[in-house]
């Protein structure tokens, strides 16, 4: 942007078309886009669609009522003092092709479950290269979802879910001590 001689104020990443929830937060660009722009310090909100279920698209009604809710959420967002490089809003939008009300949105923690898992096809018999894919549960190596609270859930029962993600992937539940003290120790260098 010729003549900008400083950061933009927001960043707004989306409206994806499909759900950022649970294990699909690692695949998004949206999501992505948005942990970038708080690594360099501008606060940032992650907007998603959620897809109906025949079409398995986002529907125009969706992505509509997604960018009025959004619209207003920033306005809220901002004259709350919400915005932070702290953390990426992130906001999921349920589909409301069938006149479906959301309500107000709930808030949520990233699930730990899966709907959907890539698969690998060999392009053909035999062969060493492989069509990416993507299969909706159930299907092998699916998670059901162990969070009551989790993004996913609340999505996927109609409601807009908002949840705080940061840059830090960091594991600190303690879970991590044998493979620290096997690094610190030099164990797995002799």
């Amino acid at each position: 942007m010729v003549g900008w001689q400083s950061p933009p104020d927001l960043v707004v990443s989306g409206i994806n078309s499909g759900p950022n929830v649970s294990a699909s937060i690692n695949d998004s660009g949206t999501v992505a886009a948005a942990i970038a722009a708080i690594d360099n310090g501008v606060p940032a909100v992650a907007l998603s669609g959620h897809v109906e279920a025949v079409s398995d698209t986002v529907t125009r009604p969706t992505y509509v009522a997604a960018a009025d809710f959004g619209a207003q959420l920033i306005g809220k967002l901002v004259k709350k003092r919400l915005l932070t490089n702290a953390y990426v809003v992130n906001v999921n939008y349920p589909d409301v092709t069938n006149g479906n009300d959301p309500g107000r949105p709930v808030w949520t923690r990233v699930g730990l479950g899966t709907f959907g898992v890539h698969t690998y096809t060999p392009t053909e018999s035999g062969s060493l290269s492989f069509t990416i894919g993507w299969a909706v549960c159930p299907a092998a190596h699916c998670i059901t979802e162990p969070r009551k609270d989790a993004d996913s859930t609340a999505l996927f029962a109609g409601k807009i879910t908002m949840t705080a993600l940061t840059r830090d992937r960091t594991l600190m539940t303690g879970q991590d001590k044998p493979l620290r003290r096997a690094v610190q120790s030099g164990q797995l260098m002799r």
